[in-house]
């Protein structure tokens, strides 16, 4: 787990440092519509494929004897295959595509076409990326398949320090070279004593269509939620974009490397029929997230409007600003510590292959998380969607729980929990006292008080936290 996070955090310092470089060279120019516009598009369709790939071929890829199973194997290429034939469109049509584009960035049509080519190459190489991060997970790898994503911020980041302001094409083209680092890093640790196994595994074609479908549902949440906020005044999308990104950013950080670590591991436990260790490993994979997210959020609830504008007050972004983001950023802490867990659990759902169940819950996700958007949004705007978000997650945090049930907890992992919670109440009682009596602190000194009184909590309670990996 420890590799999967640092491996986690290589790669965002890596996206961070990408943003900033971006930012000071096209602000919010044409050009920088066209890229968020398009880099986004291809983000989501190389997601869908990998996320798929991973729920699905995952846990069903190694056989008893650790070599790859030729039937989950042909449904992960068919899946690629999928995924690259969308960007292979818009190169074949890229005038359609590119007056597509324009109509939204109003950028010139010849740009766009120039840069069109080597953004689906970089699409393209993202969905073989995708495929070659899940065999590496299913395989046992935790650092390579979390950092090698970095490669192609790392090329983009490259070519802006460079050249200053390249053009969307020298972007795109050092995008896709950074791809096929990644992807040639990939091979090498996924190549690595291959061996592939006949032996029969169960058809899945029903699900995997089922499960791109239910995650292509999930892609749209955020385009309709900065539609929404909208709504309320002009500026509304933006502030909730600056809020809600925040808070996922530093969701992955903290809970990423569980992501990554757990599946493989609670899927070879399951298929070894070690149910006492994947209960055991839920538990303390569960109860640590936990303390994870109560902490950043009981920081960002003493320190978060100093935090905002640290980040974000400079140049056009008003202090007015920074009172509107931090509020809307609050009413989503909620929705970031239960969202945080509902990620964690369904690892374990997909890991005991009750896809069905997972991917029931992630429609249910969608349609009670989008009719709450559109009705507490319309009304109280950007709050509203916020509010939206957390209701949405509790629920689904909840149903996600419900779903487990087969996998109760044993005795002395109880009281690993009600430990846990002692260490997360207490942290939350103190940001809520420092909110209550130490209003003349600062909110440094109050997160830094908040920090200080989880360290003792964890002394006094010492629950166990899993900084190794069971194996099957």
């Amino acid at each position: 787990m420890i590799r999967a996070t640092v491996g986690v955090w290589a790669n965002y310092a890596t996206t961070v440092l990408f943003q900033i470089l971006f930012a000071a060279r096209y602000g919010t120019s044409a050009e920088a519509s066209a890229f968020v516009i398009s880099f986004g598009a291809v983000v989501a369709v190389a997601g869908i494929v990998s996320t798929a790939g991973q729920s699905i071929v995952v846990p069903r890829l190694l056989g008893h004897d650790r070599s790859l199973l030729a039937a989950p194997l042909r449904l992960l290429g068919a899946m690629t295959f999928v995924g690259v034939v969308p960007f292979v469109l818009a190169a074949a049509f890229r005038g359609n595509t590119a007056d597509a584009l324009v109509a939204v960035t109003k950028l010139d049509e010849a740009v766009v076409q120039d840069a069109l080519r080597p953004a689906a190459a970089f699409g393209v190489l993202q969905v073989f990326a995708g495929a070659l991060i899940a065999v590496a997970l299913a395989r046992g790898h935790r650092f390579i398949p979390a950092a090698a994503p970095a490669f192609p911020s790392v090329a983009a980041a490259s070519a802006l320090v460079a050249e200053g302001s390249p053009s969307l094409e020298a972007l795109y083209t050092a995008l896709a070279l950074g791809s096929v680092v990644e992807i040639a890093v990939l091979a090498l640790a996924v190549g690595r004593g291959i061996s592939i196994s006949n032996q029969g595994a169960p058809p899945v074609a029903a699900m995997a269509t089922a499960t791109v479908l239910q995650l292509g549902l999930l892609t749209l949440l955020p385009l309709l939620e900065r539609l929404v906020a909208s709504l309320d005044s002009s500026e509304g999308a933006a502030d909730y974009h600056y809020a809600a990104r925040s808070l996922l950013i530093v969701q992955q950080l903290l809970i990423g490397g569980f992501l990554l670590a757990r599946l493989s591991d609670w899927s070879g436990l399951m298929r070894a029929g070690l149910y006492a260790h994947l209960r055991r490993s839920l538990s303390l994979t569960a109860v640590s997230a936990a303390l994870l997210l109560i902490l950043a959020a009981s920081i960002a609830l003493v320190a978060g409007r100093g935090l905002v504008a640290l980040a974000y007050q400079h140049g056009t972004f008003m202090e007015s600003d920074t009172g509107t983001v931090t509020k809307i950023l609050l009413l989503s802490l909620p929705g970031f510590f239960a969202e945080g867990l509902v990620l964690l659990l369904s690892q374990a759902l997909v890991a005991a292959r009750l896809n069905w169940v997972a991917i029931g819950i992630g429609i249910l996700y969608f349609t009670l998380r989008s009719g709450l958007i559109v009705g507490l949004g319309v009304t109280s705007g950007a709050t509203g969607v916020a509010v939206a978000y957390s209701v949405s997650a509790i629920v689904i945090l909840v149903v996600d729980v419900l779903a487990l049930r087969f996998l109760p907890p044993a005795r002395r992992d109880v009281s690993l929990i009600v430990k846990g919670a002692a260490v997360g109440g207490g942290t939350l009682a103190t940001a809520a006292v420092c909110l209550v009596l130490a209003g003349g602190l600062s909110s440094g000194i109050q997160a830094a008080l908040v920090v200080a009184m989880f360290g003792l909590l964890l002394l006094v309670f010492r629950p166990r936290l899993p900084l190794r990996v069971d194996r099957a």
